[in-house]
């Protein structure tokens, strides 16, 4: 049974429409924003968001 997930943007209700790549992708009834629809762990925002992110090569800055 799929997730009741609101909208990131405007808080309405989702939609599953399709799904890529083993992700399903979801439109808002109401702004029909469509985001994908990910499972949310604790550890998220650490694993990607690490020492390494921020300095010397990780994804989001380069070295300089």
């Amino acid at each position: 049974m799929p997730l009741a997930i609101d909208c990131p943007l405007c808080a309405g209700a989702t939609q599953r429409l399709f799904s890529k790549d083993s992700y399903w992708i979801r439109e808002c009834g109401g702004c029909g924003h469509r985001h994908a629809e990910l499972e949310e762990s604790r550890d998220h925002v650490d694993r990607t968001y690490g020492d390494s992110y921020f300095s010397g090569g990780g994804a989001g800055y380069r070295t300089i």
